[in-house]
């Protein structure tokens, strides 16, 4: 059964119980706190709700073993549990805490710990169909919404010269190209933006359209230049602001992807140099 509160003013949720007791251990739902849930007749202050899962005291944290490595619960990455913090049975390092906890206040859902990601230079190296960690690739946001999901495509350079006989190209394509699928995890503004951007991008192939059948009507060369250039620039700013990442070489297991922000990148280990 979720649940509901409210903080500085605002209505949160609907928040699954677990993530609900989890903000209550944390401190950031107090006794205090209005709540409701389902079966309540009215807000009523966390402490005046007798016998529910979330009013119970946290469970003891685990004893620090010397030495010991440890994958955090956000990012993967393993640390000594020396240099992480033990919280609901789960090991946040000090760089994650305050991502974790924003997730948590917002009720985002949580990354899964191990996600299979790596950087490697430029790029963000996954498996194919592989876990992404649950923030925004453009700004390392907290992310809220679902991921956008999509089959993204990659050949080798030497293709490209097939496109001096499209014909040709089209026919080989299939047959060298390689296709993955992957869940792109972006914040609410980045997306806003991102359509905002491709909106604008398909207004102005619109008027490119325009502008050459007019141009084309009156036997004006400089409106049917204009048309062209109108067009051209559409598909840059689709391209450059609408798509999301860009395949940078692929193999039977792994896909090399740029277009991620610099800071999203370096929250994730090296790849493997051995893989």
């Amino acid at each position: 059964m979720d649940w509901f509160y409210v903080q500085n003013g605002k209505q949160l949720g609907p928040v699954p119980v677990a993530q609900f007791d989890l903000l209550v251990q944390a401190g950031h739902i107090t006794p205090a706190t209005l709540v409701w849930r389902e079966g309540l007749a009215s807000w009523q202050p966390l402490r005046s709700i007798a016998a529910t899962g979330a009013s119970l005291p946290p469970a003891p944290a685990p004893p620090v073993l010397p030495g010991a490595l440890t994958a955090c619960a956000e990012c993967g990455l393993t640390f000594p549990q020396s240099e992480m913090i033990p919280f609901a049975g789960s090991w946040i390092c000090a760089k994650c805490k305050p991502i974790y906890f924003q997730r948590l206040r917002e009720g985002a859902p949580l990354a899964a710990g191990g996600a299979d990601a790596w950087q490697s230079g430029d790029a963000v190296v996954t498996l194919h169909g592989g876990r992404l960690p649950a923030r925004c690739v453009r700004c390392n946001g907290t992310v809220t919404g679902q991921p956008i999901e999509g089959k993204y495509y990659w050949h080798s350079q030497w293709v490209y010269i097939l496109l001096f006989i499209p014909l040709i190209y089209l026919i080989v394509y299939p047959f060298v190209a390689k296709r993955t699928r992957v869940s792109v995890p972006i914040c609410e503004e980045c997306r806003r933006r991102r359509r905002m951007f491709i909106g604008v991008s398909w207004m102005l192939v619109a008027i490119g359209i325009v502008v050459f059948i007019v141009g084309n009507f009156i036997y004006s060369d400089a409106l049917e230049v204009l048309a062209f250039v109108i067009e051209f620039a559409a598909i840059v700013l689709g391209f450059s602001k609408g798509t999301l990442f860009s395949t940078k070489k692929a193999d039977g297991q792994y896909v090399w992807m740029r277009g991620f922000c610099k800071e999203y990148r370096a929250s994730l280990p090296e790849f493997p140099s051995f893989r």
